[in-house]
């Protein structure tokens, strides 16, 4: 062999590099991608799922929890007239159209409405308009937040206008309630907003001015009053479930409250409707009376079955709030809520909402012994 053949033979020549893939190595690549791709987005799904039920739930409670406290501290504070101890004598005209016992007469400060099957349920003078039929409703009043304003010196039982030390602000025709141990008043002021001084008197000078308005000839307060007089807005509330489309189950609800603080301006269907919280369903209420006098509970009876208001002492509230998303739950979801025939509650076979249920009791704070 020569020299060159062995050289050959020894030192053989670069090979040619491999390039690119097989089909099959290819093919495996591509599944292997696509499971892992299929996990990551089954991952995102479950993720995105989790987050709208919890999200859900916690606007679902969130909300529950804002409703129950709100409706309690109203009903707790029903009847509440300040440090007076004897019954509310009322300047307020109850001759007018814009007058009812249920708005303004503190005597009664606490009455239910049982729940009934039409859009125009009778409640209110002014009918409610996109009731939910079937729900339950009520009112409240009672002296709310006391006003930090002072009035100089003593008022005469027959002063129309008590003079303050500081300016009123946003009073005009506003319900208040004036009161001291030896007694309380409650008529609408007529002063000017802004001013120093609170009026009694019943003049409207352009006759547009809400009511109910007060008395005419004006009736002397209660007594003279001194210089310790506290002076509270009135608060005057009817609360309702109110409905988008009140023939569709299914249509969007929600907590509404009319109230009556300002008075009613005197065109008919016109008191202040406000929303206090979307998503709320349903509203039963039971009532807690003691039928004896012994001032203590016998029994928890609806709205029908109350003879007596003022032998209420305790409310027990039952909400039913759903959420605003849909497609949240496998099936329809059932609660063991009654409604107000006494069926337990079932969403609908396409509502896949989810529904909580929220209860409480709250005692009338001014009736318990």
């Amino acid at each position: 062999m020569s020299i060159y053949s062995r050289f050959q033979t020894r030192h053989p020549g670069p090979r040619r590099r491999q390039r690119g893939l097989t089909l099959v190595e290819l093919l495996v690549g591509m599944t292997v991608g696509l499971f892992l791709t299929a996990g990551v987005v089954g991952l995102f799904i479950s993720t995105k799922e989790s987050y709208r039920m919890t999200d859900a739930m916690s606007q679902v409670q969130e909300n529950g929890r804002f409703a129950i406290e709100h409706l309690s501290r109203d009903l707790r504070q029903a009847g509440f007239k300040g440090t007076c101890i004897r019954s509310f004598n009322s300047l307020i005209d109850t001759t007018g159209a814009e007058y009812t016992n249920e708005r303004f007469d503190l005597t009664t400060f606490f009455q239910g409405r049982e729940g009934v099957d039409a859009t125009t349920p009778g409640f209110d003078a002014d009918d409610l308009t996109n009731y939910a039929p079937g729900t339950d409703a009520f009112f409240v009043k009672h002296a709310a937040e006391q006003l930090a304003l002072t009035p100089v010196g003593a008022t005469a039982a027959a002063a129309t206008t008590i003079t303050l030390n500081e300016t009123t602000g946003d009073l005009e025709n506003a319900i208040l309630v004036v009161t001291d141990p030896l007694g309380c008043d409650i008529f609408q002021n007529r002063a000017d907003a802004g001013t120093t001084s609170l009026s009694r008197k019943e003049s409207d000078a352009d006759g547009d001015a809400p009511g109910p308005g007060n008395e005419e000839p004006e009736p002397s307060l209660s007594h003279s009053y001194n210089d310790d007089m506290e002076i509270y807005r009135f608060r005057s509330r009817l609360y309702y479930i109110w409905s988008e489309d009140p023939e569709d189950l299914n249509a969007p609800r929600s907590l509404y409250r009319r109230v009556f603080d300002q008075g009613v301006p005197d065109e008919p269907g016109k008191p202040e409707d406000w929303e206090l919280l979307e998503g709320v369903r349903d509203m039963q209420l039971t009532y807690g009376v003691d039928t004896n006098g012994d001032e203590l509970l016998d029994s928890y009876v609806d709205a029908d079955g109350v003879t007596d208001w003022g032998q209420v002492l305790a409310v027990k509230i039952n909400l039913l709030l759903r959420s605003t998303d849909d497609n949240l739950v496998d099936r329809p979801m059932s609660l063991p809520f009654q409604d107000d025939d006494g069926d337990f509650f079932t969403a609908p076979d396409n509502d896949r909402h989810l529904y909580q249920v929220f209860t409480t009791t709250i005692g009338l704070r001014n009736r318990l012994p």
